[in-house]
């Protein structure tokens, strides 16, 4: 059962649509990313669901309760933004504080539920530190704890971790997916970075100019983009023209007109061109240990592989056959495919 339906949501500001006709699920207790580019209607949605906005049209329903004129405060949700929001002046049993006191939670009961939420986010024996004396991280952690702190009935999260540098990012990606697995809640994740997405939701709905375009679990994305948007979005950049690329001929899904997705990983290479094999030049060639990325022109378009690397890899400007683990199609352009 959806506890919470976004049902053909659309938001115009300025005479510009902003959302257009957003159809979306989330389920008890899971957690789905919003991912896309800057300016796809990530943040917007969001602040539809918490109530910080209204929609122009379609509904917002939560537990079967339709939203609209619910104020914000009356919905039971939690939002945590990227730059935390934290109070500086306050310690850190304040600012978790903070929500539990606005809701007249007696003294005993919040201690309990803060001492509660700063083991969770690993933050226990940090009371009664100063927030200006915490880290980055150890701020977005407090910034979580806060959230959680009230028991939201939905949670909302708006690049929580967009501040912070790549390894930290990636660390604390691991820890928030097992963080919200435990709170058993569900929880909407707004994020402009594939690898959070990946790490953090069991389902990914991909926005692109206020639609939703693709939705499904991070594998079911990675293994059929489904269209060129997707996949270059994903980070696949080795799409050209089925009709261009010499060797497809025999390749059930490759046949035609139309696009070709051709995968990079665990590509290798071929003695010889053939069905299933794209040749082309070596443009260049790039060291990654134990690996090695090669960049093939084919047909006017670079495509880019990562091989074993090895004393048998061709030179730069050599003819170089490669055969990859899968051509398929994509559709052109957005294509929404739901």
């Amino acid at each position: 059962m959806a506890t919470l339906e976004i049902t053909g949501v659309r938001f115009e500001a300025g005479g510009r649509a902003i959302l257009r006709d957003v159809n979306l699920a989330v389920a008890e207790e899971e957690t789905v990313a919003l991912l896309g580019p800057s300016g796809s209607g990530k943040t917007t949605l969001l602040r539809m669901v918490a109530g910080l906005d209204q929609p122009s049209a379609g509904s917002i329903t939560f537990d079967g309760q339709d939203l609209r004129g619910v104020p914000a405060h009356r919905r039971g949700f939690g939002m945590m933004f990227q730059d935390h929001a934290l109070f500086p002046h306050m310690d850190v049993a304040a600012n978790v504080d903070f929500g539990l006191k606005q809701a007249g939670w007696p003294a005993a009961k919040r201690e309990a539920r803060r001492s509660e939420v700063l083991r969770l986010v690993g933050m226990e024996g940090f009371e009664w530190r100063s927030i200006e004396r915490l880290s980055g991280g150890e701020r977005q952690r407090i910034a979580l704890a806060r959230t959680l702190a009230p028991e939201p009935k939905l949670l909302m999260l708006d690049e929580p971790l967009g501040s912070l540098d790549r390894g930290l990012r990636e660390r604390l990606a691991s820890e928030l997916r097992e963080i919200l697995g435990a709170l058993r809640v569900p929880a909407l994740y707004v994020t402009h970075d594939q690898f959070e997405a990946f790490t953090v939701a069991d389902r990914l709905a991909i926005m692109n100019e206020g639609r939703v375009v693709r939705t499904g679990s991070p594998r079911e994305l990675w293994d059929e983009p489904g269209t060129e948007f997707v996949a270059r979005f994903l980070g696949m950049e080795n799409i050209l023209p089925a009709a261009t690329v010499p060797g497809l001929a025999g390749e059930s899904e490759a046949t035609g007109d139309g696009l070709v997705l051709v995968r990079a990983e665990g590509a290798l290479l071929a003695d010889d061109p053939g069905p299933g094999v794209v040749s082309g030049t070596v443009v260049s060639l790039h060291f990654h240990g134990a690996s090695t990325e090669l960049r093939l022109r084919v047909a006017g378009t670079e495509l880019s592989f990562e091989l074993p690397s090895g004393s048998d890899l061709p030179a730069e400007g050599a003819v170089a056959h490669i055969r990859p683990p899968r051509i398929q199609r994509v559709e052109p352009g957005e294509g929404a495919l739901l």
